[in-house]
């Protein structure tokens, strides 16, 4: 079992990247291009599709789970003590590895050293693991908490940027320990090809390693239990999800616009490709036509979700209660679930449309 492997999962679900722009360049970017007919031939992709479009829905979606994360009613990242009793348990270990070091450099008795220098092998799969994991802690962990942080500063709630601060800290901590065991699997690998280091120096920086990787998981037990007493955001803190008066009505004329390309341009052209599609014997293209145009009902409902959303949003008192907030809590949650739905599928569909292939 590997820990961080796990909690990345949990944490790719609430990653904060974009909240409106990526759905706005997302719906833009499905809008069609017509296909020139002076050719019998498949051509693969010829809709235009790319890989900028998947991704702008991708970011989308990690989007609608930030939001969705933030909104959970306290515990917003999902630890339990399970996370908690593993990282405990990863600490005893570490620390008895610790203690039998310090044993070593306190008595000059050297004779369990052995055990703390790998094979050869070892060696080789410890510095790939370990060199991948401080890549991601540049390329993945800490952009993620960035972005955390960020949501945080932007909703008001100290507890909750507190919070993002310290699993940052953690991450330095981590960073560490993690560039302490890829300089010593180096030595190691320097002394089992013959080069001479004396037994005290070795103890002496397999030691600062292991100091390194209590106070690590040290760090980590903390943080984990204040993770999960995180609180649900209050009434302040979810105001950044409130449209202002005039980005409402600025929002539902623009997604009122939307609505009327959908159903007047986007969805009669996919049922003119759909047609088309089923008068040949290509069963990818028929498949992919009726994804598209099933793709377009959602994306006509979605714009509809968020003209309602934005309505009630300027129809709110400058008072909010307990019990409206629980209400408006529940209702960007809907708006939130429709979303990751929305986006799961169009995705899904972007890349069918990549590699369709259609007669010209």
């Amino acid at each position: 079992m590997n820990w961080w492997k796990i909690q990345l999962e949990k944490w790719n679900r609430y990653r904060f990247i974009v909240l409106w722009s990526s759905l706005i360049l997302v719906v833009a970017s499905c809008q069609f291009v017509e296909a020139p007919n002076d050719a019998e031939l498949i051509v693969v992709g010829p809709y235009g599709f790319s890989a900028e479009d998947i991704e702008a829905a991708e970011a989308a979606l990690v989007s609608a789970y930030d939001v969705l994360g933030f909104l959970s009613m306290g515990n917003p990242y999902g630890f339990t003590q399970t996370d908690i009793d593993y990282a405990a348990e990863q600490l005893a270990e570490e620390t008895e590895r610790r203690d039998v070091l310090q044993y070593m450099m306190d008595t000059r008795d050297y004779r369990q050293l052995e055990g703390f220098i790998p094979s050869a092998s070892q060696i080789r799969q410890g510095l790939n693991y370990w060199r991948s994991e401080n890549a991601r802690l540049d390329d993945e962990h800490l952009p993620y908490w960035q972005g955390q942080l960020a949501l945080a500063d932007s909703s008001g709630s100290a507890a909750w940027s507190a919070l993002c601060d310290h699993f940052m800290a953690s991450l330095a901590l981590r960073a560490e320990w993690i560039n302490g065991l890829i300089d010593g699997l180096e030595k190691d690998d320097r002394l089992r090809r013959a080069s001479f280091e004396h037994a005290s120096e070795i103890v002496a920086r397999k030691l600062n390693v292991q100091e390194a990787a209590v106070s690590y998981y040290t760090d980590l037990v903390e943080v984990l239990g204040e993770a999960i007493e995180l609180e649900a955001p209050s009434v302040g803190e979810i105001s950044f999800l409130i449209a202002s008066p005039g980005d409402a009505v600025a929002g539902v004329e623009y997604w009122t616009r939307e609505r009327l390309r959908i159903e007047e341009e986007e969805q009669p052209f996919w049922g003119q490709e759909l047609s088309q599609a089923l008068s040949s014997d290509n069963a990818e293209w028929q498949a992919f036509c009726g994804h598209m145009l099933a793709s377009s009902a959602l994306s006509d409902t979605l714009a509809q979700k968020i003209v309602l959303d934005l309505g009630l949003d300027s129809a709110l008192p400058d008072s909010i209660s307990a019990e409206l907030k629980r209400g408006i809590i529940e209702r960007k949650r809907e708006l939130m679930d429709f979303k990751v739905r929305y986006f799961e599928d169009r995705i899904e569909v972007l890349r069918e449309g990549m590699s369709v292939g259609r007669l010209r």
